[in-house]
């Protein structure tokens, strides 16, 4: 969520957002991920499986703003009301990878994953990359704590080679 003050005109959508416009928008991100895994290298200590899979990726934009004016196309007093604007983009992205698991001390395990998905559609040119660090502690066969650190990163580049180009980043 970020309310800020636009630079310059903005359009989305079918509304226009004029210079010094303020502006609330929120960002919703949703990853939702079902892999296949396949050990093609184990020892007693480690493993490193190869995993397949599909990330259906969700991504939510609202933005709502008002601004105001103080030339002759001013409503009395001087205030504007302007629209809101929703937009939803979402679907699956295939994804290959690898994941790394090593029991460095009994119970103790060390565990690492790199997924990444890269493609290039007409306009359209992104990638996806999804990293996991994490310690694990089994204190049984069935029972452990984790604790570790996830960076999912996308890109996407839209250059339609006419009035429309953009990027977003997000991670």
């Amino acid at each position: 969520d970020r309310d800020w003050t636009t630079d310059r005109e903005v359009t989305i959508g079918d509304s226009v957002f004029p210079l010094n416009a303020t502006l609330s928008t929120e960002n919703k991100f949703t990853v939702t991920e079902v892999a296949y895994e396949y050990a093609f290298l184990r020892k007693p200590t480690w493993e490193l499986p190869g995993t397949g899979g599909i990330h259906w990726i969700k991504f939510s934009f609202h933005l709502s703003g008002r601004g105001s004016c103080t030339g002759g196309d001013c409503e009395p007093g001087g205030g504007v009301s302007f629209r809101s604007e929703n937009h939803e983009a979402n679907g699956p992205l295939p994804v290959l990878g690898l994941h790394g698991m090593w029991e460095f001390i009994p119970t103790w395990y060390l565990d690492g994953q790199m997924q990444f998905f890269k493609a290039k559609i007409d306009k359209f040119d992104g990638s996806v990359v999804d990293t996991r660090l994490s310690a694990t502690k089994m204190f049984g066969r069935n029972c452990g704590g984790r604790a570790g650190w996830n960076r999912c990163v996308t890109r996407v580049d839209v250059d339609d080679g006419g009035d429309f180009s953009g990027s977003l980043h997000w991670g």
